[in-house]
């Protein structure tokens, strides 16, 4: 769906519930991962938070330096060239290109990757953040040690 540029929601629904499976959900383009036993009354409510989500979206585009991010396209350019982001690291990036110039704590990070409880691995963030430097360049996100990451509103 995601490859043919269909932005539609997607929860997945599983018995799959190993950090790696719900990672490996995530990052092929799912908003959601749930794993049984679930109750239907917590599917309901992920349905309606995700269509509110949905509904609340208008296009937006930040631009910053050579980067531009479309946050309803799900896109990222760097010098014009398109750069391949997987979901769930493309959450954490936007969650830090709305945020430019504030520090956000891994903790706040995280919960971008988990809205809703789900467990991570200690180091995710860590992962997904160096994933992002390789992807985008090592100077964009700096580590604040014992604070959380920023981008910086100057540049890099």
């Amino acid at each position: 769906m995601r490859n043919s540029g269909s932005s539609l929601p997607v929860i997945i629904l599983a018995a799959l519930n190993d950090v790696e499976d719900r990672i490996a959900g995530l990052d092929v383009g799912s908003n959601d991962y749930l794993t049984k036993p679930f109750d239907l009354k917590e599917v309901y409510v992920r349905i309606r938070a995700m269509i509110k989500r949905t509904n609340d979206r208008t296009e937006r585009l930040i631009d910053y330096q050579d980067i531009l991010l479309n946050s309803v396209a799900h896109t990222v350019t760097k010098a014009g060239k398109i750069i391949d982001i997987p979901r769930c690291k493309y959450s954490v990036f936007l969650k830090l290109f709305e945020n430019i110039g504030s520090v956000l704590s891994r903790s706040q990070l995280e919960e971008e990757l988990y809205s809703m409880g789900g467990s991570i691995c200690s180091n995710t963030v860590e992962v997904y953040i160096h994933h992002l430097r390789k992807k985008l360049g090592k100077k964009l996100i700096r580590t604040i040690r014992g604070v959380g990451y920023i981008i910086d509103k100057q540049g890099y």
